[in-house]
């Protein structure tokens, strides 16, 4: 009994490990076949206010090109193979915003920068036009990484490969003969020391009306959206055979590696898009000796803040220009009766508990009063009785009396 429950169990195993294997092989192939990644911009400097990851946009090395090629040739390869995608459509500027802030914002704890913000770039005047659309689509897949051996555990060694160029500049910088904006202009930020490779992509689409209320068809402009991001023109549409006139439609689109439409994006090849939560150095970590003093790197820090802050992605300024709009009110039909005005309804609700105030006191009155007269007219009853039962006691003692005096 035991070998044949054996042999069942036996069966069933390797009846589940061949669906297994038949659900997993094309992961399991694509995992195989590892595609050649470039290591573009590993070990390069980013200036992350003025672009961070959108790909191909390394500012330079600060690395002595001989030593950062050594490190490049030992780089650690993860697979990755992950994607995150989020939409959003609203008659919202707010709602958009706020996807786009939890989308954009830099793995590393920076700030959104404004050089992202050319997503949100259109010349229609919103505050024109009462009803507006929004569709925010973000799609970030990452297929790899790699990462500088020994960084983090041994970034002396990197201090010491620092380019000579590099160091020059920091000298006038720190002597005071070029500024912080212009040392960040030509060596960047921050130095990306483990890179995610792989695709990002980031699309609105916009469309305002003078008259239609667009809250509406949300569905019907998604549908269209979706198409104009794949190469689709804007204009008027149809729902169920009805035209909704749009004023003005805008789309704007930024994806790593540059593509026209999102099928394009879906099979071109990876670039670097991101980093790790601590694979991306600030240069102030990266001072040498002569510089290494605490204070040294807390003047580049300091430097690097405010020279950020006019980058910064300025939320409020954004939504105070796309005010968040209500839909149109509906034509009451001529059925329906005249709304009262707010004042003359507040006069109607303010008379009519006055009178049931009235009302209520006058019960209480009368209820009090018959409460009264049932209270008098049960002590008169209580009182007669009483004067009965005397009456008839004394009528008896009388009799009892008179029978006395006739027994004598």
């Amino acid at each position: 009994m035991n070998g044949l429950k054996l042999k069942k169990f036996t069966a069933a195993a390797l009846a589940v490990c061949a669906a297994g294997t038949a659900v997993f092989a094309p992961a399991f192939a694509a995992f195989a076949e590892q595609e050649p990644v470039s290591l573009a911009g590993l070990g390069c400097s980013v200036n992350v206010p003025c672009g961070g990851f959108v790909g191909e946009k390394p500012v330079g090395s600060v690395f002595d090109s001989a030593f950062i090629s050594s490190r490049l040739d030992n780089a650690l390869r993860v697979n990755v193979a992950q994607t995150v995608s989020s939409s959003k459509s609203s008659s919202s500027i707010a709602d958009i915003v706020e996807s786009y802030r939890q989308c954009m914002k830099i793995k590393s704890g920076e700030a959104v920068y404004k050089s992202a913000q050319a997503v949100f770039g259109s010349t229609i005047d919103y505050k024109k036009y009462p009803n507006q659309f929004y569709y925010f689509a973000y799609q970030d897949y990452a297929y790899c990484t790699y990462t500088l051996p020994e960084y983090s555990s041994n970034i002396g060694e990197y201090i010491k490969g620092l380019d000579k160029g590099y160091a020059e500049a920091l000298d006038n910088y720190f002597s005071g003969e070029v500024t912080a904006e212009q040392l960040f202009s030509q060596y960047g930020t921050h130095v990306v020391m483990t890179g995610v490779y792989g695709r990002r992509w980031v699309s609105l689409f916009t469309a305002v009306s003078a008259t239609t209320d667009l809250s509406k068809y949300q569905s019907s402009l998604k549908q269209k959206a979706e198409k104009a991001m794949n190469g689709g023109t804007g204009g008027a549409f149809d729902i169920s055979g009805v035209s909704v006139p749009v004023s003005e439609i805008n789309i704007f689109t930024q994806c790593s590696p540059r593509a026209h439409t999102l099928d394009e994006f879906k099979k071109s090849g990876y670039v670097l898009m991101d980093s790790s939560s601590d694979g991306l150095v600030p240069l102030w970590k990266l001072l040498p000796e002569k510089w290494s003093g605490e204070e040294y790197a807390e003047r580049l820090e300091s430097d690097y803040g405010e020279y950020a802050k006019t980058f910064e992605f300025d939320a409020d300024a954004l939504i105070e220009s796309r005010p968040v709009v209500m839909p149109l009110p509906e034509e009451p039909s001529d059925k329906e009766e005249e709304t009262k005005p707010p004042e003359e309804t507040d006069k109607g609700k303010s008379t009519f508990s006055i009178v049931l105030l009235s009302v209520g006191a006058g019960l209480m009155a009368a209820g009090a009063a018959v409460m009264a007269v049932f209270a008098i007219l049960s002590r008169r009853k209580t009182k007669a009785q009483n004067s009965d039962g005397q009456e008839q006691q004394g009528a008896r003692e009388s009799e009892n009396e008179e029978k006395g005096e006739d027994n004598d």
